[in-house]
């Protein structure tokens, strides 16, 4: 009886094991968005985060948590190589803040810096082909 029981564990585990991967991959898939991922494996958000306290899985889940977000910046840097004006905009005010954003020390707020000399300095980048 015991060793049946030991069995039934057994298929849990593995069955587990598969929900884990596959929520990786639906994670991944659906830009990060936890409820999402959970709902498409049919577990709860509860079962997620009971997961994520597991040594191991925490690392899987770290390893592919920044994947949604590579995926978007390398899409935002094409659309930009490809003459968009708004992603050259966004993707140098983010990347090179100190360059493009000045602050003013006085007041603490942000100036924007003219919206020709960011077209011009992207355009300067590797890879700009347009």
């Amino acid at each position: 009886m015991s060793e049946g029981n030991n069995k039934k564990k057994r298929k849990e585990s593995n069955s587990t094991k598969k929900r884990k991967v596959l929520f990786l991959k639906e994670y991944v898939d659906f830009g990060g968005n936890i409820t999402l991922s959970c709902k498409a494996i049919g577990i709860s958000r509860q079962s997620f985060y009971k997961w994520l306290k597991e040594k191991r899985f925490k690392q899987e889940f770290e390893e592919v948590k920044l994947e949604p977000i590579e995926n978007v910046e390398s899409k935002l840097y094409a659309t930009a190589l490809e003459g968009n004006v708004t992603a050259m905009i966004y993707y140098l005010k983010n990347n090179y803040r100190d360059k493009y954003f000045e602050i003013n020390k006085e007041t603490d707020r942000g100036k924007e810096l003219d919206t020709k000399e960011l077209i011009r300095a992207f355009k300067a980048t590797d890879g700009y082909t347009n």
